[in-house]
């Protein structure tokens, strides 16, 4: 009977493991969806079109001056179940992201990072910086405890970043768009 019970305690715990290293595994192999064209999702389908170049990779730099605040807020909805934004915040699974924009990486001394975060204290959240983490943060800081997937949009970033920009006290200007 305790060979019976060690082997479902045993396979118990390798179920465990497997479920816990799946969002890791998940990553690696599994690229996400491309977006549909504007038109081809106004449209509910595939829209017939003459061959065009690749896109190229669009950065939100240049959206960042004229992005929406609002829409920004409500695209950090999904980050607020980690985060907070406010000054005074409190933190959370992740840390209170007030006063970000230009300020240090891992800039709360009450929030404990990652070894890749906090190594990164003495690098600015650039604009730059930020658009890179929100379109991927695992990419930008491999072995961040963030799960996010990140923000494929650059518009969605954008205005995420602006939303941010909102949240901070004194941010430096926006890259010209």
């Amino acid at each position: 009977m305790t060979a019976t019970f060690d082997k479902a305690v045993g396979a118990l715990l390798v179920a465990l493991l497997l479920v816990l290293g799946l969002d890791r595994t998940v990553d690696v192999f599994v690229l996400p969806l491309p977006e549909p064209p504007a038109e081809e999702a106004a449209a509910g389908g595939p829209v017939a079109s003459q061959p065009t170049e690749p896109k190229q990779e669009e950065n939100a730099l240049a959206l960042i001056a004229a992005a929406d605040a609002q829409a920004g807020a409500r695209i950090a909805k999904q980050c607020m179940a980690c985060h907070t934004f406010e000054e005074g915040g409190q933190n959370k699974v992740g840390p209170n992201l007030a006063n970000v924009v230009g300020g240090p990486i891992a800039h709360r001394d009450d929030f404990t990072y990652s070894n890749v975060m906090a190594g990164m204290h003495d690098q600015k959240w650039t604009y730059e910086n930020l658009d890179v983490f929100l379109k991927q943060p695992r990419g930008f800081a491999r072995g961040t405890k963030m799960t996010f997937g990140g923000l494929r949009n650059a518009a969605d970033r954008a205005a995420v970043i602006k939303f941010m920009m909102e949240h901070t006290a004194n941010p430096p200007p926006p890259p010209p768009g």
